[in-house]
């Protein structure tokens, strides 16, 4: 079965409302996958998870204009599309994740120009962070920031990104090294320090009670408790559903 723009299949089966595509225990890229939200529902505020329990998350402050669901990357089907000032998905953690990547596409539609200068991909605050980010003051042009904190420790690479355009994204972290992939293709690596606690109520386009909010688009947003490796992260940028059914 092709889905749109010739992608194997889609997520919510265009007039099955209830029948979704499953997750695939068996494949190797699933693998310490903790949440997979593939945003494809086309409309309203809950994020059905491939991975976890039945009852979809809710996207809090979700309420036009500003919010909503857009086309996603590659017309692959519909994706979450973020405010940018009160839109964000919690979710839990029970346990503390001693390595961690974060993995999704994204579509900046707006950058920060006031201190901190942030906005929130994925993350957590409790003791410290664990969070993948955008932001950066004094980058001339399009030339922006992308970040993966530990809370001991932070890696920053700049990089080009055009606002309005879907890049996709993953940030690894484990005790010895973080570590920036874009649109498949490592852009950098930094020394990290044992990773602080991160369990508790993490955030989509958020960073907890700070706000940072994220604003633009989503798309399979995939959490997990490992390092994700270099042939990984290509094959999640080459194809969105790898390790579905």
């Amino acid at each position: 079965m092709q889905g749109p723009g010739g992608w194997p299949g889609v997520g919510n089966l265009a007039g099955w409302p209830n029948i979704r595509r499953r997750i695939n225990p068996a494949h190797p890229i699933n693998q310490g996958l903790l949440h997979w939200w593939p945003m494809d529902e086309g409309s309203g505020a809950g994020l059905a998870d491939m991975v976890g329990p039945q009852t979809a998350i809710q996207i809090s402050g979700y309420a036009a204009p500003g919010s909503g669901r857009v086309l996603g990357p590659r017309s692959f089907g519909s994706a979450l599309l973020l405010d940018g000032t009160d839109d964000y998905a919690p979710f839990s953690v029970p346990a503390h994740l001693g390595a961690w990547s974060i993995c999704g596409w994204i579509r900046p539609d707006a950058w920060e120009y006031s201190s901190p200068y942030e906005r929130t991909i994925v993350g957590v605050y409790t003791t410290n962070y664990a969070r993948l980010f955008f932001g950066g003051a004094g980058v001339a042009g399009n030339k922006q920031r992308l970040a993966v904190d530990t809370g001991y420790a932070t890696y920053i690479s700049t990089v080009d990104q055009t606002l309005a355009a879907w890049i996709y994204v993953c940030g690894t972290a484990n005790a010895s090294t973080l570590r920036i992939y874009v649109n498949g293709v490592e852009i950098g690596n930094g020394a990290s320090a044992a990773t602080m606690q991160n369990s508790g109520t993490w955030n989509i386009g958020k960073l907890s009670s700070y706000g940072r909010y994220f604003n633009g688009g989503m798309a399979h947003m995939r959490l997990y408790s490992r390092v994700i490796s270099a042939t990984e992260a290509q094959q999640l940028y080459a194809d969105p559903w790898i390790g579905a059914l």
